[in-house]
């Protein structure tokens, strides 16, 4: 599990970095099973997706 909870500006850069490899997403098409689909397309979908990938990983490292 997560030490923290990631804040605000966590999402932010992290939505920056996010945005900057938009030519790379482009020929990615759909995500991971479960969690939505991909690409987000603005930064409070990308923060709601995100808070479900962490949420997802969190629940598969307390099963193993």
């Amino acid at each position: 599990m997560r030490n923290k909870e990631m804040t605000m500006n966590d999402y932010r850069a992290m939505y920056a970095e996010y945005c900057m490899e938009g030519a790379d997403r482009s020929r990615l098409g759909s995500g991971p099973v479960g969690l939505g689909p991909w690409p987000p397309e603005s930064f409070t979908e990308f923060v709601a997706w995100r808070k479900r990938v962490e949420k997802y990983f969190d629940n598969n490292e307390d099963s193993s």
